[in-house]
């Protein structure tokens, strides 16, 4: 099945800190669009789906920071079953240009922790992530995961950064409810202005389902940091990842968190991430739901010390199969407590301050399928 279908989002705001900026504030009324397609191609064995969105905005008063295709990203998807027993799983995400508010339009309420390093980048960048993963089903309640990631990240004011590595790890079903297994996760780093640095992660794995509505997990282990010259120490900490969801009839919810090794760009190097999430949504009827999200996400190490929050509420309604209203309210704080005068630079925060933005935003996404034919 080939299906290709054209994406328009379009929203009315107000932005009271349309720069991001923790003392040149300004607020205004913004006109955003997210023009761009969506295409997937399916067959009994595969999927792959394409997507590629771009900004445009219209500013009321500040119509010098008008823009189209300021920001953009292209998402690539691709699902290949190699035997009943093996899957194999590839993505890529592209995003490039300057982070508004405008690039959450008809888009989850509050930014994903892994957008959090181009959140607190603020403009002027561009960040590609490619990963694939091959999962094996031994029988017997045996499984194996394996995968390979590598990212580039490239600001104006720090350079590129690149993080490569991947994870291996066995699980096994002790029941119908539990599973436990071990893995181990690498990644080397390498930056234009900062010494190259690795880190590993042996952990231990459960995953756990008592019933149809309940799932959890928890990844847990030292992990260990250390760079391949330079003065910097190796820095061992617990890295954990824990998730918890519920699923009802009308209503889900899911809350996780952990701290884990990340490359922190050109901010400082090879550090931690620490950030939690939650989200709740409930449907207020057949076409009409209700969506509250918050995350936040802590970055730290070379002497960089970075954060973000975002939360936000939304209430969207499917009116029509190609037609979708949504009205929205989003907060973010972004703060540097320390870095390079580089890092401050890039952020466009000063040390030591935090910016806070609030958008108010109502809006319509069309979407209808211009190809939807059997191959």
């Amino acid at each position: 099945m080939l299906q290709v279908a054209p994406i328009v989002s379009v929203s009315e705001m107000y932005d009271d800190n349309i720069l991001m900026s923790p003392t040149d504030v300004k607020g205004d009324f913004v006109t955003a669009a997210l023009l761009g397609g969506y295409a997937d191609l399916s067959t009994p064995l595969s999927d792959t789906q394409l997507q590629y969105m771009a900004l445009a905005e219209k500013f009321a008063n500040y119509s010098q920071y008008d823009n189209v295709g300021a920001a953009q990203y292209f998402v690539l998807k691709h699902k290949q079953e190699l035997s009943p027993e093996t899957k194999l799983t590839l993505n890529d995400d592209y995003l490039q240009g300057d982070l508004t508010a405008g690039f959450g339009v008809g888009t989850s309420v509050a930014f994903n922790p892994g957008l959090g390093q181009t959140l607190l980048q603020g403009s002027g960048y561009w960040m590609n992530d490619a990963s694939g993963s091959l999962k094996h089903d031994f029988g017997d309640g045996i499984t194996s995961n394996f995968s390979l990631s590598q990212m580039t990240f490239h600001s104006n004011g720090v350079g590129y950064s690149f993080e490569q590595g991947g994870t291996g790890g066995f699980q096994y079903e002790l029941s119908d409810t539990l599973s436990l297994g071990a893995a181990d996760q690498f990644y080397d780093f390498r930056f234009s202005n900062f010494p190259a640095a690795e880190s590993n992660w042996p952990q231990l794995t459960l995953n756990w389902q008592p019933t149809a509505q309940i799932k959890g997990s928890v990844y847990a282990g030292p992990a260990v940091e250390y760079t391949l010259s330079g003065p910097a120490p190796t820095h061992l900490y617990p890295g954990y990842l824990v998730s918890l969801s519920y699923s009802a009839e009308k209503w889900t919810a899911q809350v996780g968190g952990g701290e884990t090794p990340m490359m922190l760009a050109g901010l400082g190097g090879a550090g931690v991430s620490e950030g939690g999430s939650g989200s709740f949504n409930y449907a207020l009827g057949q076409y009409t739901s209700f969506t509250a999200d918050a995350s936040y996400a802590k970055y730290f190490g070379g002497g960089f010390n970075g954060d973000y929050y975002a939360y936000g509420a939304e209430i969207k309604s499917q009116l029509q199969p190609w037609l979708m209203v949504f009205v929205q309210y989003a907060g973010i704080r972004r703060g540097l407590g320390g870095g390079t005068p580089a890092a401050a630079l890039a952020t466009g925060l000063p040390i030591g301050t935090q910016a806070v933005i609030n958008i108010y935003m109502v809006g319509a996404t069309v979407s209808f399928d211009l190809i939807k034919s059997a191959i």
